[in-house]
């Protein structure tokens, strides 16, 4: 294999391009000087330029969508090397001490995580007696050593939460942990003692029939399997997942009796009218907003978890 070409080494020939369609196309000697020619040529340099920023928006999201590919298959590797040394070096030969001098790399910081009977995840071991290797951390998947499941919620992401089989085994949930639950397809997670759930659902714009957008007035009776109406996955024990339209996240304020009188649109959330709006909701309008909240927080946690964010420094 030859030595990889730099970013530079990319980046620099388009910079130079861009430049020239760039200079071209503005040369403040010809201001005075107008040709169709000229006009024509430029218009051309336009949409190149516009071309290569298209191409390059995509070729963006396909470098995200393969880093994350590849962190993945790199963390993958990484646990069944930490495996192989643990089967290599049982605990009772394993001679265990601090490590001097020595610099984690920045994805071992990022999956490493204490664990409940050893505060330092690295360390020494050592092979054949002759040398000593730093050992590979494990992978914790969380400070309490829950496990953490892969909810896909698109062919290509998901969320990590704790997976439950049915309702019932919420009843000891975690305080701002993220489950799902098997039989209903839902997630659910507590919030300052409060306990929400829900998952991501389909917002329609234009369409004509939108289905799962309102309660079924039979409720948990509902006979009919094919009903396009949304039923309480908890009581009902079902799979439903509400969606919403578009016109929902439009707050209508008080003082717009137009909008206020939507049924869809959103009549609670300004800090200048919470007085009055939260007097005058209806219970449809909390459960919906409710469940709206926790399919903004949701596609919040997969932005946070795809698309990277700064996290304070608390």
């Amino acid at each position: 294999m030859g030595e990889p070409k730099s970013i530079e080494g990319f980046l620099s020939p388009l910079s130079k391009y861009i430049g020239e369609l760039y200079a071209k196309g503005i040369n403040p000697s010809e201001t005075n000087n107008i040709s169709l020619d000229r006009l024509s040529a430029r218009e051309s340099d336009i949409r190149e330029l516009s071309l290569i920023k298209d191409s390059l928006s995509q070729l963006i999201e396909q470098i995200e969508i393969k880093q994350v590919s590849l962190r993945e298959h790199h963390l993958q590797e990484i646990s069944k090397v930490n495996e192989f040394l643990k089967n290599l070096n049982p605990a009772t030969d394993t001679k265990l001490g601090p490590i001097k001098n020595y610099s984690k790399p920045e994805i071992w910081q990022e999956v490493s995580a204490s664990s409940t009977t050893e505060k330092n995840p690295w360390r020494l071991v050592t092979k054949n007696g002759n040398k000593d290797i730093p050992a590979v951390p494990e992978i914790v998947p969380s400070p309490e050593n829950i496990q953490m499941s892969k909810i896909y919620v698109s062919d290509l992401f998901y969320l990590l939460a704790i997976r439950v089989a049915d309702w019932e085994q919420l009843k000891n949930m975690k305080e701002g942990s993220l489950y799902y639950v098997d039989n209903s397809k839902n997630f659910a997670m507590r919030i300052c003692g409060k306990f929400f759930y829900g998952n991501i659902g389909l917002i329609y714009t234009n369409e004509r029939d939108p289905i799962k957008i309102k309660d079924c007035r039979f409720g948990d009776k509902c006979p009919n399997p094919e009903c396009t109406y949304f039923h309480n996955p908890m009581t009902k024990r079902c799979t439903d997942v509400r969606n919403f339209i578009a016109g929902s996240w439009l707050y209508a304020p008080p003082t717009n009796a137009h909008f206020r009188g939507k049924s869809r649109s959103r009549r609670i959330g300004s800090a200048e009218y919470i007085n009055t709006d939260l007097t005058e909701i209806n219970k449809e309008e909390i459960d919906r907003f409710h469940m709206q909240m926790f399919h903004d927080l949701l596609i919040s946690l997969l932005m946070k978890q795809f698309r990277g964010s700064v996290e304070p420094v608390l």
